[in-house]
This record gives C-alpha cells, structure tokens and sequence, in this order.
C-alpha cells in the first residue's frame, strides 16, 4: 500500500506539502503542486478520502493524526500503519492539519464507514470536540486524556520527562530554568510538564522565578529578550518550538550552550543534526506506537466500564546542548569566556605601568606548568609586564614558603600561585594578602583563604570534566548497563578531587545504567598500580574504570596489561604524550577530559592586567575542558598545547584508522555471503 510518505519521498516534499495538495489547506506552489500530483500518479497512491469507501472486505482501523509535518507525528503514523498491518488490518490514515474543525470531520468520515472497526485518535486538546458516547466505534486515545469522557488510552510519561530535564539542568548547575510551552490550549502535555517542572524544583528545593513559563507565541514578542535575560536554561515542549528557539537564538547572536542550555521532550530524529546536538528527554515515537497497537488488540477483552490508561516511559539522549555550570570554592558560579581583553587604550596605560610579578607553583605537573607558563610569559609580553620569575617548588612545601617570603620582600605588584592543599601552608597565602600584594591562584583557592584576600582564581571547570569522563564510558558502552569502577587519589593536596566527586555524582545520578562497583583510592600516583590489581580481583567483572589523571591513568594500563586484563576499558582526564599514544594506538584508555593549561594562562594574564587598571573581574574565571577521544585527538593535542602532535601519535593514529576500515569492510563482506 503506497502512504503518504512514499508520495513525499518520491517528489522531494514534506508531507505537510502533500497533505496540503491534497486537501487544499494551503497556498502550494504551480510547480510543486504538479511535482506532487506527478508523483501520485505514478506511484498509483489514491488518497483516502477516496479509496475509505471502496475497500469492503477488509478490517479497516481508521488513525487522526493531528500534524504529519510533524516529525514526531509522521514516525508515529508510519509504525502503527506498520504494526497493524502485520496483524493483517488496512490503515486509513488522516491528517488533521492542526485544525480541530477537520479533526471532527475526520472522525464522522470514519465513524460512518461500516468497513472501519475502530478509530486511533492523537487529538489536538484534552476537550474533544465530539462526544464519544455517539461514536459506533471503538476509539483508542493517544496522547490525551479527554475531560469527563472514557476511552482507553495510550499516554507518555509527561511529568517524568520534564522532572528528568529540570534535574538534568540543575546537577549541571542551572538554577534559572524556564519552561517554553506550545500555547494556553488545555492539553494533558502542557499541565503535567508543568507539574514536573514544579515538582523536580521543590525536590532541589529551589524556587522557580516567578513568570517562567512561556508559550511558543513569546518568541515573535519582546518577551523572547526577558527569557534571554532572565535565564541560563530553557526546556521546550516540542521540537517545533526548539527549532524556533534556535533561531531566536541566532538573532539575537547568542549560542547554545554558551549563552543558553536547551532540552527538548520531543522526540525527533534530527537531534544529532542541531549545532551543538540536542539534549532530549521524551517519548520514542515508535515505542509510543507499539504501545497502542498493543492496548489496540486487547480492546476486545476489555470493557469501556474499566477504562485503561498505558504509560509510555521516556527515552533519553544526553547530548551537548546543555552546559555544566562549575562552582567555586565558595559556591559561586564559574564564569566562562569573561571579558577580559582590552581595548587599544587600555592596553598603552598597561604597557606604561612598568608593572612586575613572579608565577610560584607549589606543585605542577610539568606540561600543565610549562603551558600555562608559556601562555603567561606571551601575554605579559604584549602588554610589558615583566614576569621576573616562574619558579616550581616541586611539592617541597619547605622550599616553596621561603620562596613567597623571599618575594614577599621584594615587594612585586602582584604573585601568581598555583597552591596545593596544605596545613603548612594555609595561613602563608593569607600572609600575602595582608602585605599588600596582589595574590592571583590557578587551579583551586587554598583552604583557610579569605575571599578578600586574593583577587581572582583561574580554574579548569571540574564539574563539566566529571560529566566528559561519564559521557565517555556511557558513549563507549552505547547507552547499555555495565560495571564501572572508580580509581581516585585520597590526598586532597593535588588538585582533581572535585573531578572525582563530579564523575561518580554524574554516573549516579544521570547515568544509573552504568553501576559502579568498586571504588579504590591511592595516596600517591606509584600507588595506583596496586589499588588497581587489588580491585580487579575483587570484582573482576568490572568492564571500565575512571582514573582521576593522567600518572594513575599510566599505572593502571600497566596493572591491566600484567593481570591479562586488556578487556578492560580506561577513561581519565588531562592530556599527557603517554596517555595520548595509549588512545592513538586504540588500546586500553578511549579518551579523557583534559585541562586547557595554555587558555588558563591566558585568562590569568589578562585577569592581572585588568586588576591592575583598577577594573573587577569574578572571582572564580573557568575554562572549559576538552573531551578528547582518537577521533579528534591530533586536532586537540593543538588547541591544547599550541603545536602539532607528535609523529609517533599522528602515525599510530593513521594505522589504527586503517585497521578499523578493514574490520568493517571484512564484517560488511561477512555479512553479504
């Protein structure tokens, strides 16, 4: 039987163009009409109006969809025409256009037929237009539940998915989340996402803004520059309004996820084609269908007294449109991409200061060290601010305080610090604000800091590295249940620690399905191949393990491949040449979110020029990390580090891909025969 998509398909249109040929709803154009009506032809398609009547010795299921333009609708019609023909029904299927007026007169074509058995409806509201105790036929609901009617029907989790998108945004830190609903028509959709949203926020005990719902008519009015204004994230009820949304977005040039978190709990086969790919939290149309042919063939057994209500759960693809919003050490907002660069004007006062300073690390690890003092140096040459030494304590606290205080006499505008976590020298950062200095951190602020006390802190955003880490192993494992275990360091000297709280809180909460089943910890980094081989023992169907960086990422290879353990999948963070040739040659590590070093250096050069000029900038500036996989690794491996991959990566690369194109080709020649 050729449907109305075949017809489409065939002329190169929508089948919202066909639908409107057909039924002259709406101004088509000469030459697409003809395309249209060529096709028809050719492909022997009779429209239904046409043919309802002529089939008489087949059991006929007549289906109201309310808008095949819509992607979801469309995906839908197709699996229940599919699904009830296997059960050898004829589908006739009609299209309401939107228009509640043809969706009545749909229902009377259908309710008059005598050939037609029963009727699936996706109405357009909750308040029918008809009443159902004067249909002759069995009526199945979809999508709706009619007020002060009984029907069986067919229903997504409304409440659940947008419980799941409010949760979603605020364990990535929103707290400004608006809810952008199709209109103020009563639907069952827009009440109990409405109660979802109100509930997932009374769950997190945080209080929505007042007026935060909007309706996809606020898009054409001054009110889309409120909801810009006023919010970090939006969820929209339906892909319709997300693709208006974007394009606001676009005018008013401001991007996603940037400026803007979106989820949509539409489901729609063209998430993966938005720019950045859509996050979306609903029902799968298909499921939907197989859920109503189901309830469909038992309508039989089941009175109209006792009516039936089927749930369809949500289908959830996480994907890049919703930023993570990282916290400072006092709960602050990271801020991303601040303003720091200076005008033409400012930077002449800068240059004429005859400013200087020095860049201490308490700890480093040595590329994280050279980049960021690289990008330091190139800034500060710029604007003529000295840099009158970058000195590494390499972890010797001892060394490390008599070299503040030996700066500290000297009496520099300002001290670059990348600080560990230590008693010995908590109160020393403290000491520095009190002479007067300008005090700058990189990495963390220090326990026992004042907030007065320094004048900014450059960060790698932790929380969005945690959720990189997750997204990794849930990639690898294609969505499907497996068995995670956690390598981390217990030492809270170093930095990574919020990395670590942030992966196991994201693979909880936002990725149950994969279920963590061991967690060990390490003191220090030569430690991590023995908390490996013990945990591998204990639990040795573990299939993928976090490592907090890149030193225990390498130990851990080491224990894996000695315990004959290579089925064993790694993901980490920061990029290091070892940890780098491991992901090239495809072994055990499939990527890592890495710190940005250089764009940190950056941030804080800029941040120190402003101060000096006497300007405020945020406490606590972020950087994003870069989630690194073999698939974009020698272009990371430049925007991280400045320079071009080593040849030993780039070949290793090469080769792996190739070997990959032959295991497919072979596969695919396997599969042919």
């Amino acid at each position: 039987m050729v449907t109305i998509q075949d017809v489409a398909k065939h002329a190169g249109v929508s089948v919202a163009t066909v639908s409107h040929v057909l039924n002259k709803t709406r101004y088509v154009s000469p030459k697409l009409e003809e395309k249209v009506e060529l096709s028809i032809r050719e492909l022997g398609y009779e429209p239904i109006r046409k043919n309802a009547g002529r089939i008489l010795k087949n059991q006929i299921v007549g289906v109201i969809i309310p808008d095949l333009s819509v992607d979801f609708y469309a995906v839908f019609a197709n699996e229940i025409t599919y699904l009830l023909e296997k059960h050898e029904f004829k589908v006739v299927l009609l299209d309401s256009c939107g228009d509640s007026g043809r969706e009545t007169e749909n229902l009377m074509l259908l309710n008059w037929q005598s050939n037609v058995i029963a009727v699936i409806v996706i109405p357009l509201s909750k308040i029918l237009p008809w009443n159902g105790t004067k249909l002759k036929k069995k009526c199945l609901i979809v999508g709706e539940i009619p007020e002060k009617q009984k029907f069986h029907i067919v229903l997504p989790e409304y409440e659940n998915a947008s419980f799941k998108a409010v949760r979603q945004l605020i364990l990535s830190g929103h707290e400004s989340i608006a809810l952008l609903l199709q209109d103020k028509t009563d639907r069952t959709s827009s009440a109990e996402y409405y109660s979802g949203y109100k509930s997932a926020h009374r769950h997190y005990r945080i209080n929505p803004k007042e007026n935060s719902i909007y309706y996809e008519t606020d898009l054409k009015t001054e009110k889309v520059k409120d909801l810009f204004y006023r919010y970090t994230a939006v969820i929209c009820a339906t892909d319709r309004i997300t693709m208006r949304l974007f394009q606001e977005l676009e005018r008013a040039e401001m991007t996603c996820p940037e400026d803007m978190s979106v989820i949509s709990l539409e489901w729609n086969q063209r998430s993966g084609v938005y720019q950045p790919a859509l996050t979306v939290i609903g029902v799968d149309p298909k499921k939907m269908a197989e859920a109503t042919s189901e309830l469909f063939l038992k309508c039989d057994a089941l009175q109209m007294t006792n009516q039936r209500l089927v749930r369809v759960s949500n289908k959830a693809v996480s994907s890049a449109s919703v930023r993570i919003i990282g916290r400072g050490p006092c709960g602050e907002k990271i801020v991303s991409c601040e303003n720091l660069y200076l005008t033409e004007e400012e930077i002449k006062k800068v240059r004429s200061g005859n400013y200087k300073g020095v860049l201490l690390f308490q700890f480093s690890g040595k590329r994280w060290m050279r980049l960021i003092d690289q990008a330091v140096r190139t800034v500060f040459e710029k604007l003529n601010i000295q840099l009158l030494e970058m000195f590494d304590a390499d972890s010797n606290n001892q060394v490390f305080i008599e070299k503040v205080w030996e700066w500290m006499e000297k009496k520099p505008d300002f001290i670059l610090c990348a600080p560990a976590n230590d008693k010995s020298t908590e109160g020393l950062y403290n000491e520095i604000a009190r002479s007067g200095i300008r005090l700058f951190f990189i990495g963390r602020v220090p326990q026992g800091m004042r907030r007065d006390g320094y004048e900014c802190c450059v960060v790698s955003n932790e929380q969005k590295s945690g959720y990189n880490c997750a997204k990794l192993l849930d990639d690898y494992f294609n969505k499907k249940p497996a068995k995670i275990a956690l390598l981390t360091c217990s030492s809270s000297y170093i930095s990574g620690r919020d990395r670590d709280i942030a992966t196991k809180k994201v693979l909880q909460e936002q990725f149950p399905h994969l279920h963590i089943v061991a967690h060990e910890r390490f003191t220090l980094r030569n430690y991590a191949y023995g908390a490996c081989m013990k945990m591998i023992k204990e639990y040795p169907d573990i299939q993928g393990i976090y490592v907090t960086w890149e030193d225990p990422a390498i130990q851990t290879i080491s224990a894996l491949m000695d315990a004959g353990r290579e089925d064993i999948k790694i993901v980490t963070g920061d990029l290091d040449t070892e940890v780098a040739q491991d992901v090239a040659n495809g072994h055990l590590i499939i990527g890592m979110s890495a710190q940005m070093p250089y764009d940190q250096g950056e941030e804080l050069a800029y941040a120190v020029a402003n101060v000096l000029l006497g300007k405020r900038v945020s406490k606590v500036i972020g950087v994003e990390p870069l989630l690194v996989t073999a698939a974009n690794l020698e272009e990371a491996w430049f925007v991280m580090t400045k320079e071009k991959a080593p040849q030993s990566i780039v070949n290793s690369l090469t080769e792996t891909r190739k070997k990959e194109k032959m295991r497919i080709e072979k596969n695919s020649k396997w599969k042919t025969k």
